[in-house]
């Protein structure tokens, strides 16, 4: 069995880019992606620091001073280079690299040696050139300086210089700069990316896409919770990452076991109370019904109220095991829940027809419960139901002109107890398209 899961994760995390293209809103802008990975790079590192590149086109800025009085108006790493003489004298030397205070962060290179770096705003910067790095003639100091905050500054007033042997080089002045990574940008690629924080695709491209070579014979799918939010596209949501997923197996009729989400969160005695849970249930009844090769597997009597990872997953494994009995290895048995067909409505009444009943419908236990029936006004109220053949009646006294009839739909409808005779429970359903 190959486990590929994580828990919370929302449905589009395990769908590729491409099959969620009727999706606007998780599509991931690849454009502003790129731009704000590029901005994430120093175009300048490992190139900016060496001593024989050419810097002639690079713009000009005084040392000491502040990068905006500079003109240099960007957030992020800034290069800055200088050339100096170096009398015979030194040649080989080891020398005292003075650089004043810099704001904020620094690394710093002679002729494209590192020769050190401060991580932060305050401490005087003094760094050792070790023999043999300075040479006679011309030598050139790299300075990539990083302010995330756009201040970047060499703070006047501070020694800028070379000192060794009794020489001093001064390095106050002209040096030449370039912008290296400028995230001035980066909140305008950001604000085209809001959704990348729940990464739409990201489980599929990590979890999903690198197995595709095994050979399997079905899968289960077992995932909702953290959509109930937005139940809304969770139908089609669900049909494309089946489809993805036979692409990327290479088959077309792989089989899906559906796990239709358990009973959760406190009993509601308000019929009319909105669920989220409920439109998830019936998004993957739909789904089951519409999608070949595809069967369901109804729980809402074995979840927790206060635990969403309920504990009898061994009762669960049963009815998807006989659903795989069936849709995978053929054989004959009825392996599927009664589902709701049709409706009419005679006097006060309204009478329900189903599909798939089996041996026939009746009750887990007593009187069927957690019907409710409603009149053009919209408003629920509980109803009485009973089984008259394969078809059940539904009324109630409050509502004489009934139009629309629900059935178990609350998140946690675990008193509902509609089946068929060989024991699996009628899947939550609701006349209504309100």
């Amino acid at each position: 069995m190959l486990v590929s899961s994580l828990g919370g994760s929302a449905i589009q995390s395990w769908v590729s880019q491409e099959h969620l293209k009727n999706f606007p809103d998780d599509i991931i802008d690849k454009q502003a992606l790129l731009a704000l990975n590029s901005s994430k790079l120093d175009q300048g590192r490992n190139l900016w620091n060496q001593k024989d590149f050419n810097d002639g086109n690079w713009e000009k800025a005084k040392v000491p001073g502040k990068w905006k009085d500079n003109g240099i108006h960007a957030k992020g790493t800034v290069w800055f280079r200088k050339n100096f003489e170096l009398p015979a004298s030194m040649d080989g030397k080891f020398a005292r690299l003075y650089l004043g205070v810099m704001v904020d962060s620094d690394s710093v290179f002679v002729n494209g040696k590192f020769v050190g770096s401060t991580s932060y705003t305050y401490p005087p910067r003094k760094y050792d050139i070790l023999g043999g790095i300075l040479k006679q003639g011309k030598n050139t100091v790299a300075i990539q300086l990083t302010s995330n905050f756009g201040n970047g500054e060499f703070v006047a007033d501070k020694p800028y210089k070379i000192v060794g042997d009794g020489v001093t080089i001064d390095l106050t002045g002209e040096w030449k700069y370039n912008i290296g990574r400028d995230t001035s940008k980066d909140e305008e690629y950001k604000s085209k990316l809001k959704n990348l924080r729940s990464t739409p695709s990201g489980l599929y491209n990590g979890m999903i896409y690198p197995i595709r070579d095994y050979k399997v014979r079905g899968v289960i799918w077992y995932q909702g919770e953290s959509n109930a939010g937005q139940p809304g596209n969770y139908a089609g949501l669900l049909k494309n990452l089946i489809e993805n997923w036979r692409e990327v197996f290479q088959w077309n009729q792989m089989p899906f076991l559906l796990v239709q989400l358990p009973n959760f969160m406190e009993k509601t005695n308000d019929p009319n109370a909105p669920s989220g849970w409920a439109e998830i249930r019936e998004a993957q009844l739909k789904t089951s019904l519409t999608v070949p090769y595809t069967a369901l597997g109804v729980n809402y009597d074995i979840g927790e109220w206060n635990d969403i990872h309920p504990l009898n997953k061994k009762e669960m494994a049963k009815r998807l095991f006989l659903a795989a009995r069936k849709l995978v290895y053929g054989e004959k048995l009825v392996s599927s829940d009664s589902v709701f067909k049709s409706m009419k409505v005679e006097n006060s009444n309204i009478i329900l027809s189903f599909d798939n009943v089996g041996s026939g419908l009746q009750s887990k236990n007593g009187n069927l419960k957690h019907f409710a029936i409603a009149g053009s006004d919209k408003k629920f109220v509980w109803a009485e139901a009973k089984i008259k053949g394969n078809t059940i009646i539904v009324t109630s006294k409050e509502i004489k002109n009934p139009v629309a009839v629900r059935y178990a739909w609350s998140n946690n409808p675990e008193d509902a107890n509609l089946q068929n005779k060989e024991g699996l429970l009628a899947p939550p359903f609701r006349t209504d398209d309100w």
